[in-house]
């Protein structure tokens, strides 16, 4: 910030040294990898507010009720040019001192990509991090502790200043030793010899917490969140991210021949677990994902299973309409602007990602298919009832730089007491595109005539 007739033309010097470590290990179908890293923060910021001081003109007596609100602005001039500052006088605001910061930020992890089956590769591992509180240089650094005033010592004993009375450099301030942050993460549904998948992985975040105050980071991959999100914010006392148990903490594993399960934890909002049971059927390109809501605790909870699966950006996404659509719109806006390339074409309706513009829509389909220039991914929902009418679905298309769109499923919602369950059944068919003509290939895909 530059110099004004009132201000000191400040020091703004901001430093940040990075130093980061990597050793990679392969060990059957292990991918062993191990870090180190270390970030050293240094900054001189300060200004003074009224270095050379500050004026105010005017008596008491320029206010006086006897006076007109005009009288009152031609007093103010008045004892303005006259000089009768305001009482005390001038006041100055200098600060005596240029404070350096210094924080440091060391850090490790360890992560294991386990190619578990010829379609699953599960990615886990255990991130720890260190963030100090700030020290400046020459002890220029004090703080208030509120708790030991009001248990009654001595504003003195209160006031801590760094490196006085030993008071640690941090001025009182403790360092937070307990920030360990696990990660689990699977999978890629792909052919066998195939060099990338269908669905969406933020690479960028790799090694990174999966949690950080209310910022989300977006793995990508398949999940499961609790429905619907206009609850969140009075169940967990906060509208966004995600609740913490459902899309950012580390589940259990179990595996029993080809199938596998993913538990998790008890959500203390919610009082559910949630189970993720993955399986192929035998000689085919299809997996089942069943993820099912077991009430373990608390008052009963009125929910719904959402399945949120991310996948890279496609040439189009397409839903399969009912027979009988009658005058009903093809979709429902639910954020941003209309669909980019919106098309119906007899039971079929396509759309594209749009890349300036995040959008949303619902859509009456219960089946929906994802299509790029090798690959052609069918998604098809069913609830625990088998009635397709009991679920939903949405696509969620995400601007660059993100190139992902999101195919959502959601059940139909129940109230849950203890003991009770509640899941739904997503089936992923993955094939090779076989047509050029994507329409064609939609409708081959839905096995629609054509």
């Amino acid at each position: 910030m530059p110099a004004t007739p009132i201000t000191t033309s400040p020091p703004d010097i901001d430093s940040t040294f990075q130093y980061d470590g990597t050793v990679s290990h392969h060990h059957g179908n292990h991918d062993l990898k191990f870090g180190a890293g270390l970030i050293r923060r240094q900054a001189r910021n300060v200004q003074s507010a009224f270095p050379f001081g500050q004026y105010s003109f005017g008596l008491n007596s320029d206010q006086a009720p006897i006076f007109t609100a005009a009288q009152k602005s031609t007093n103010i001039l008045a004892s303005t040019l006259a000089g009768a500052f305001t009482s005390p006088g001038p006041a100055r605001n200098v600060n005596l001192f240029v404070p350096d910061y210094r924080s440091w930020e060391p850090s490790a992890f360890a992560q294991d990509t386990w190619k578990a089956t010829h379609w699953l590769t599960l990615i886990y591992g255990l991130r720890y991090d260190v963030f100090t509180p700030f020290t400046e240089a020459h002890n220029h650094i004090s703080n208030f502790d509120f708790n030991s005033a009001i248990a009654g010592a001595s504003p003195d004993a209160a006031l801590q200043v760094a490196k006085v009375n030993g008071v640690s450099a941090t001025a009182g301030i403790k360092t937070d030793y307990s920030n360990v942050a696990p990660r689990v993460g699977f999978m890629q549904f792909r052919f066998a010899g195939s060099e990338r998948g269908v669905f969406w992985e933020n690479r960028a975040l790799d090694g990174v917490p999966p949690r950080g105050g209310l910022e989300w980071k977006n793995f990508g991959g398949d999940k499961v969140w609790p429905a619907p999100q206009k609850d969140w914010d009075a169940r967990t006392g906060c509208a966004w991210p995600p609740p913490v148990t459902f899309d950012a903490a580390s589940s259990e594993l179990r595996t029993e021949g080809q199938h596998i399960t993913l538990i998790s934890a008890v959500d203390p909002d919610y009082g559910l677990q949630v189970l993720r049971h993955i399986s192929m059927r035998p000689g085919l390109p299809v997996m089942d994902i069943t993820s099912r809501y077991c009430k373990v605790e608390g008052p009963s909870v009125h929910v719904a299973v959402w399945v949120v699966t991310q996948l890279c950006g496609p040439q189009s996404a397409f839903a399969l309409l009912p027979e009988a659509q009658n005058n009903a719109p093809d979709y429902t806006q639910l954020q941003g602007p209309a669909p980019l390339g919106a098309r119906r074409n007899g039971r079929l309706f396509s759309l594209r990602r749009d890349p300036t513009h995040n959008l949303k829509i619902a859509i009456d389909s219960h089946s929906l298919v994802w299509m790029d220039d090798e690959y052609v991914l069918r998604i098809d929902a069913s609830s625990e009832s088998e009635s397709a009418d009991k679920c939903s679905m949405a696509v969620y298309t995400n601007m660059d730089p993100l190139q992902y769109v999101e195919l959502e499923c959601e059940g139909q919602a129940a109230q849950l007491a203890v003991g009770s369950t509640l899941e739904l059944t997503s089936t992923y068919t993955l094939a090779l595109r076989s047509l050029e003509d994507e329409t064609a290939q939609a409708s081959k895909t839905f096995g629609l005539a054509t």
